[in-house]
């Protein structure tokens, strides 16, 4: 008996210590991290989306899609317009109401990982659980070199958005003027 919590111990020490290495990592790459490069693929509600995204931080970032609509999405920091290029039709929203706030601020983002459980480690991913507000988001690591590998929320209409990203590039040299949304 004593032998098998002996064990238990040890075993519950290595995993928390293994997690807690984790989150440290990731924390460390985010920090040293103040731009991103990279293409990607969305799902919504079975449709699959592409296209290439810049993100600056801090709250920018310049998503341009590859479909029929030519839809691009823009952050200044303080807004976020998408904008559907083949009708010249223009949404525009308050950052700080949608799912873009949490990956777009990385100080708020880091304190959130700060404090949150590691929920998985499978296919070498480390999951983020984040709730905030009304907004439950999942983000991912590469458990190897703790780079960002996308994310997951529910959007305005109660679809499950899946973001994820390939072809990453990070503290590439981006023009603040790609962010202008006049």
């Amino acid at each position: 008996m004593v032998k098998n919590i002996f064990f238990f111990l040890i075993f519950f020490f290595i995993i928390h210590e293994t997690n807690a290495s984790q989150k440290d990592n990731v924390i460390n790459k985010l920090l040293s991290t103040n731009s991103l490069v990279f293409d990607f693929n969305q799902k919504i509600d079975g449709n699959i989306n592409e296209g290439s995204c810049q993100l600056l931080y801090p709250k920018k970032i310049f998503c341009e899609y590859n479909d029929k609509y030519r839809k691009i999405i823009v952050s200044n920091g303080k807004e976020l317009i998408v904008k559907n290029k083949s009708i010249n039709q223009i949404y525009k929203y308050e950052l700080e109401k949608t799912p873009f706030k949490i990956i777009l601020d990385k100080n708020f983002l880091l304190e959130k990982i700060k404090f949150s459980q590691i929920i998985d480690l499978e296919n070498n991913k480390t999951t983020f659980y984040i709730k905030e507000n009304n907004l439950d988001f999942k983000i991912f690591f590469d458990s190897n070199n703790y780079n960002i590998l996308g994310w997951e929320t529910i959007d305005v209409y109660q679809n499950t958005v899946q973001f994820e990203i390939f072809n990453l590039k990070l503290n590439t040299a981006i023009s603040k003027k790609k962010f202008n949304i006049n």
